[in-house]
C-alpha cells in the first residue's frame, strides 16, 4: 500500500468533485488489473482508490492505462463510458500542456490560435473535466421521450421529442414552467458543444445526410458553426440561472462553459481527431 502511495500520490490543491464518484467498482477493478495485476488484495485496492483521490488521479494519468485503452478495440464494452472518456480527457489535457497554440478552421482554412493555456486552465478545473466526461457518455445512446403537457384545464397533449434534437427541446421548454426547463436547456448546450467539438465536419450541409445514413441519427435543427456556438453559450447560461442548477451544483460549471464555449470545443476536437478518428462512431449513437 505504501508503494502504491509513493508511485501515484501527488499534491492537488483543488477541492472539487471526485473522479471516483462517476466510476464503478468494475472500472476501478479494471484500472488496478491493468496497472497492478499482481496485487494480492484487489478489493482492498479498490477501497483505497475510493478513499484517496490523489492515488486514483495518478493512475488515471498512467501512460500504460492509456495505451491499453487505445489498443483494445472492444474496450468500450469492458469499461463504462465515463472511465473511457475520463482517461481520454486527462490525456488531452497533458497534450495541450506541451502545446503553445490550437488550430481553428475558418472558411475551410486552418488558423493558429495561441490559446492552449486557456484549454489547460479549463481542464484543470476538475468539475469541468468530470462534466465533460459525463456529457460525452450521455451521447453513447440517443433517447426519445413522450410526455404529457397540460395546455389548459382538462386539455393535455402528448409531446414526443429526441434528446438529440435542438428544435424539439426548445419547443418542449416553451411548453413547461420555467423551473422545469433546466434539463432541456442544459441538453441543448450539451448538443451544441458535442457537435461543435466531436463532429464539426457534420455541421456542413454537405455532410448532414451522413448522420442519418451512417450514424442512423438525424439532426432536424441544422445550424452553422456560429449558430451552434451562439445556441451553446445562450442555453448553458440560461440553464445556469435556474434554481435547479444551484440544487445540482452545476450553476458555476454551466456558467463557465457558457463563457468559454469555443475553448471547451478544442479538447473535444483534439480527442476526436487524435484518439477516436474514423472509428468515433463506434463510441456514440449506439
Amino acid at each position: 500500500e505504501m508503494c502504491i502511495r509513493d508511485s501515484y500520490k501527488f499534491k492537488n490543491g483543488n477541492k472539487m468533485r471526485r473522479y471516483s464518484e462517476i466510476l464503478t467498482d468494475k472500472d476501478l477493478g479494471f484500472i488496478t488489473n491493468i496497472l497492478l495485476p499482481h496485487y494480492k488484495d484487489p478489493e482492498r485496492l479498490i477501497a483505497i482508490l475510493r478513499q484517496d483521490e490523489d492515488i486514483l488521479e495518478g493512475m488515471l494519468k498512467d501512460q500504460k492505462l492509456f495505451n491499453f485503452l487505445i489498443k483494445e478495440k472492444d474496450l468500450p464494452i469492458k469499461v463504462s463510458p465515463q472511465l473511457f472518456f475520463l482517461i481520454l480527457l486527462i490525456k488531452v489535457k497533458e497534450d495541450f500542456q506541451g502545446k503553445s497554440f490550437t488550430i481553428e478552421k475558418f472558411q475551410r482554412q486552418n488558423m493558429v490560435i495561441f490559446d492552449s493555456k486557456d484549454v489547460v486552465e479549463l481542464l484543470n478545473n476538475k468539475d469541468i473535466l468530470i462534466y465533460l466526461a459525463n456529457m460525452l457518455s450521455s451521447f453513447v445512446k440517443i433517447n426519445s421521450y413522450s410526455v404529457l403537457i397540460r395546455l389548459r384545464k382538462g386539455i393535455w397533449r402528448r409531446y414526443r421529442f429526441s434528446d438529440f434534437d435542438i428544435k424539439s427541446l426548445i419547443r418542449y421548454s416553451e411548453m413547461v414552467d420555467e423551473e422545469m426547463r433546466f434539463s432541456s436547456y442544459k441538453r441543448i448546450g450539451d448538443i451544441c458543444l458535442f457537435i461543435s467539438g466531436v463532429f464539426p465536419e457534420y455541421i456542413s450541409e454537405d455532410y448532414k445526410h451522413l448522420f442519418k445514413t451512417h450514424l442512423k441519427v438525424e439532426i432536424i435543427s441544422q445550424l452553422s458553426r456560429e449558430g451552434y456556438i451562439r445556441h451553446g453559450e445562450y442555453y448553458y447560461k440560461k440553464a445556469a440561472q435556474l434554481r435547479a442548477a444551484q440544487k445540482s451544483d452545476l450553476a458555476e460549471i454551466l456558467e463557465k462553459l457558457s463563457e468559454n464555449f469555443t475553448t471547451a470545443t478544442k479538447p473535444l476536437s483534439h480527442m476526436s481527431n487524435q484518439y477516436l478518428g474514423l472509428v468515433k462512431t463506434t463510441y456514440f449513437f449506439q
